[in-house]
């Protein structure tokens, strides 16, 4: 037996009143269920169909992205997530780093810093076993 009309109806705002940031994930999320889904349809090639790997056809790559701005999210997510550490190192290495370093007066201390910058071993200078930052 299904509930009537109105109670649902004030299920449905109590629901929205308790958790609002969960009601607009779960409809973004079906949006984007949506999106895809209606790209699909009316492309139903597969990427390696669609767009011609022997040769750059700049119309093709984008007609077939334009359709799937959510995939094109996604794959810009992933790609930020994989750069992420790279570029936490280098700016931790190269721009963070060097500006907490104490100014010297210069001598062989300042000189053996600048040239251990970067480890033989290619380890950033902040993991090195120095027991330091």
């Amino acid at each position: 037996m299904t509930a009537p009309p109105s109670l649902r109806a004030a299920t449905a705002k109590s629901f929205l009143r308790r958790r609002p940031a969960s009601s607009v994930l779960a409809a973004a999320a079906g949006a984007a269920v949506l999106i895809e889904r209606t790209a699909s349809l009316r492309d139903p090639r597969p990427l390696e169909e669609a767009v011609p790997s022997d040769r750059f056809d700049p119309r093709a790559v984008s007609e077939y992205w334009s359709n799937r701005p959510v995939s094109v999210a996604c794959r810009l997510g992933t790609v930020v997530c994989g750069l992420g550490p790279v570029a936490g190192d280098y700016l931790a290495a190269y721009q963070i780093r060097p500006r907490l370093a104490p100014a010297s007066s210069g001598g062989a201390a300042a000189t053996e810093t600048k040239t251990k910058t970067r480890s033989s071993a290619g380890k950033p200078p902040w993991r090195e076993s120095s027991g330091r930052l």
